[in-house]
């Protein structure tokens, strides 16, 4: 095995080249031609290095939209929107309804409003990341130069809190949802979000939904005040399709195993989303093939399917996989999202100079934060937290890995969220390429660190203080919630 201090020089420019490769495929969702040719591409990838590779097939449906609209006006005015992924289509003339705005209420409000037939029109404000709270309850943060902000981060633009106003809205049988993105950066409205973790069928939304963007919101909520009328048009293509997990393995000395991956789908063709992940991923695997005698623990690589679909990709290999990971697991690594920050400017994002703040979410364990402490001070990945994975984000960390350490499983994620990730604007331009080798560095480090960590010093449960907070956080939380 190298010895660390002969880390090996990993390209930046290689990476983008992966990047650029991935990007090419176009969009990327679950069952699409971009996505297949992702899968593809990938297993070449795979088999050019790795001597054990395979496909591990989904079932799923493909769910694509042709035509979206909102027409007010009889037919006069178009307002700009993109369709909510997943949602129920309408005939092809459309559907026709009085709008009504809800505003921010609490469910039991909204449940005696009268929105049966009615295209409901609502806020959905993203919460912010404030890092004060975050800093509490992490485990450690390395920013030696102290350039996290001492307040707010940004808008958390994966979590829908106004979500349960759709839902109730479908279930008194509306004829539509309109979601006005108030606070999504940039003004966009191409918000890709069909996932709502843990939805137990991500084909149940039964009503056609729309995203509009917060610079066209007021036209749309004043017609809404005064009950005017407006068409809804969602058509598309909704029929059975296949995915795959690709899947390949460096056999080391012995049958114990360490995980690295990732997901290959992307709602767009994004270069961060997660083509980032995916540079990092494959320059792992070309080097630690390199590296195979001199392994004492075996390697699996991961390009999970679905992470725009509920995850499917990484729940199939765990169900799957059970016994395995219960005999032979490690941990498992996730690399997701290596993004330069933006700011809003003039109505625009632009990148503000920084890298984007990054999160490694681990069990409360102490060898674990150990590793990643000194492993993030050696490569000064700077502007990162270790945050627990049962902590101030929810039960699981908001990662494609997540599943994981719900299976028993001890994880190593890493993720950052800049606010344009679900969103057609993540562009090449948006990858940070100077984060690119200093994250590589990082988990091949870690990689090799692991290959000498006893099984079970990496399973025990440490930071009873930190536990408690976590757990009352997410406890009050829940109880919050409408």
């Amino acid at each position: 095995m190298n010895r660390l201090s002969d880390v090996p020089m990993f390209d930046a420019q290689e990476m983008l080249r992966y990047i650029e490769d991935i990007v090419s495929k176009g969009i990327r969702r679950p069952g699409s031609p971009g996505g297949k040719a992702t899968e593809d591409h990938l297993l070449r990838f795979f088999d050019q290095h790795l001597e054990t590779v395979s496909k591990q097939a989904i079932p799923i449906c493909y769910w694509n939209a042709t035509h979206h609209s909102i027409q007010c006006d009889q037919g006069t005015r178009e307002i700009p929107c993109f369709y909510m992924p997943y949602t129920q289509f309408t005939p092809d003339e459309g559907v026709e309804a009085e709008l009504v705005y809800v505003a921010e209420k609490r469910l039991s409000e909204i449940k005696e409003m009268q929105l049966r037939n009615k295209i409901v029109v609502f806020d959905l404000n993203f919460p912010m990341l404030k890092f004060p709270q975050l800093k509490r309850l992490s485990l450690a943060v390395h920013d030696p130069d102290q350039s996290l902000p001492t307040g707010d981060i940004h808008e958390a633009t994966w979590i829908r809190p106004s979500w349960y106003i759709y839902l109730e809205a479908a279930r008194q049988g509306a004829a539509g949802a309109i979601g006005i993105l108030r606070n999504q950066p940039g003004g966009l409205n191409s918000y890709y979000a069909p996932y709502g973790f843990r939805e137990k069928d991500i084909l149940d939304k039964p009503i056609p939904g729309f995203w509009v963007g917060k610079n066209d919101a007021e036209e749309l909520v004043q017609k809404a005040k005064v009950g005017e009328r407006a068409r809804l048009r969602l058509t598309g293509i909704k029929e059975s399709a296949i995915t795959h997990n690709i899947i390949g393995k460096i056999q080391g000395q012995s049958d114990e195993t360490i995980i690295i991956g990732t997901h290959h789908d992307a709602p767009f063709d994004n270069a961060v989303e997660d083509g980032s992940g995916l540079a990092v991923l494959q320059a792992l695997i070309k080097q630690l093939a390199q590296e195979k005698s001199s392994l004492k623990r075996s390697i699996v690589f991961l390009a999970t399917a679905g992470h725009f679909y509920g995850s499917i990709g990484t729940r199939q290999y765990i169900e799957h996989h059970r016994d395995f990971l219960n005999r032979n697991a490690i941990a498992e690594i996730h690399i997701e999202h290596i993004a330069k920050e933006v700011i809003e400017r003039d109505g625009k994002l632009v990148p503000s100079g920084k890298t984007e703040p990054a999160a490694i979410f681990t069990n409360f364990n102490r060898k674990s934060v150990e590793l990643m402490t000194g492993i993030m001070a050696e490569e000064n990945l700077v502007r990162t937290m270790i945050l627990p994975a049962h902590g101030p984000l929810g039960n699981y960390p908001p990662t494609d890995g997540g599943d994981f350490y719900e299976a028993g499983v001890p994880i190593f994620n890493y993720i950052c969220n800049p606010t344009f990730l679900l969103c057609d604007a993540d562009t090449l331009e948006m990858v940070d390429a100077d984060r690119l080798v200093p994250v590589a560095n990082t988990f091949y480090k870690l990689a090799h660190k692991l290959q000498d960590v006893p099984r079970n010093e990496l399973r025990t449960s440490d930071f009873p203080a930190k536990r408690f907070i976590a757990w009352l956080a997410t406890t009050l939380l829940k109880t919050g919630a409408h």
